[in-house]
């Protein structure tokens, strides 16, 4: 094999770790994804576990809704995954990554501004 052609083979590989390396660290993790099964607060609260990081309230339109957080759903997320409960206690949304992405179904904005963080969870 001549020099270039090896040097060639070399770049491309080079160039197809960075491509792999960089769109896993945006990709995001399916386990954030609530299973259909899981319906409720508590149901919720149990499938978290240690995953769950905090917890908050938002205010939409007179409601109040409660905001269960868990880890990151990716490796550069700007916040931790989020589920909203209404006031019954059902879940009515969620987002991978609530400082990126508005939630899946209503599109709603969990920023941080928006959210009033009462449980924190760890150290």
């Amino acid at each position: 094999m001549s020099p270039k052609l090896h040097y060639l083979l070399k770049c491309i590989v080079v160039v197809l770790i960075l491509v792999v390396g960089w769109k896993g660290l945006f990709a995001v993790d399916g386990s954030a994804c609530p299973p259909a099964h899981l319906k409720t607060l508590a149901e919720f609260e149990t499938w978290l576990g240690e995953r769950k990081t905090d917890r908050g309230t938002f205010d939409h339109e007179g409601t109040r809704y409660t905001i269960l957080m868990g880890k990151p759903a990716r490796a550069l997320a700007s916040g931790p995954a989020a589920y909203i409960f209404d006031p019954s206690d059902d879940l009515v949304d969620w987002t991978p990554d609530m400082g990126d992405f508005r939630t899946v179904k209503h599109g709603v904005d969990l920023s941080s501004r928006n959210v009033k963080f009462m449980d924190p969870v760890g150290p």
